[in-house]
């Protein structure tokens, strides 16, 4: 499947809780997604609720977003980069996060926040995986 293809999948608000359990709602504050939409998301973080807000500050469309957690704004700032490449068989998509310490206890949410989402993220991976190639299958048995 082309790039362009399983990034409009992810930009869809609606597969956020559908890859991400922990996630409970995901709210942009327009659509279509692009540059400057905020996104509220409420979710479960090692069974606690949390809530989360987002902006999107880069939208190249099929290649490449890049999200940066706003609120809360302390004790660091979470940036979630998501690229998709062409490759032999389709498309790689990649997911990086950075955590960054900006208040005193930042370094000590850092190592925690990472543990959890590279857990969160394997499981995410692989559930996107799964529901994209289900729909372009899908979509492809259609034509």
């Amino acid at each position: 499947m082309p790039p362009g293809y399983a990034f409009d999948c992810l930009a869809d608000p609606s597969v956020a809780p559908i890859i991400d359990p922990a996630v409970i709602e995901y709210q942009p504050d327009d659509l279509p997604m692009r540059q400057g939409v905020r996104v509220k998301i409420r979710m479960r973080a090692w069974g606690l609720p949390t809530r989360i807000e987002s902006v999107v500050t880069e939208w190249v469309p099929g290649q490449r977003m890049v999200m940066v957690g706003v609120r809360p704004s302390r004790p660091m700032t979470v940036t979630a980069t998501h690229t998709f490449d062409s490759c032999a068989h389709g498309c790689t998509y990649s997911w990086a996060m950075t955590f960054e310490p900006n208040a005193a206890l930042g370094r000590f949410a850092v190592t925690p926040s990472c543990r959890f989402m590279r857990r969160n993220a394997q499981r995410q991976q692989q559930r996107f995986k799964t529901l994209v190639e289900s729909r372009w299958q899908a979509e492809s048995n259609r034509d």
